[in-house]
């Protein structure tokens, strides 16, 4: 397991622990905004959740360019169609924007 899914595990767990003392009749746990604090720690795991998809995404879109560096390594004798690239290009230039947009929400 990754320090990431252990993190996230450890989040988790914690939410999961503090969960029924949302709403209790304390003084205490009123004034120190509790149920507030015990939402923002379930928007801080979900983020959490979010970014391992989005590192998923990244890597696959990594993947894709290195296997299209070794194409283009072997076609190196070759005329390329620039319109041919462009199309092979297009969507990994999508995923990446699609990949940015998700991380400025979270950051």
């Amino acid at each position: 397991m990754s320090t990431f899914s252990r993190t996230l595990a450890r989040l988790a767990e914690l939410h999961a622990h503090l969960s029924p003392l949302r709403g209790a009749d304390s003084a205490v746990l009123k004034a120190n905004h509790f149920d507030a604090q015990l939402d923002e720690l379930a928007a801080i795991t979900d983020d959490l959740k979010r970014l391992r998809g989005i590192g998923l995404e990244l890597s696959n879109v990594r993947g894709a360019v290195d296997m299209l560096l070794e194409l283009l390594d072997a076609a190196h004798n070759r005329k390329l169609d620039g319109g041919h690239l462009h199309c092979l290009l297009k969507p990994l230039v999508g995923k990446l924007g699609q990949a940015e947009d998700a991380l400025d929400e979270i950051l």
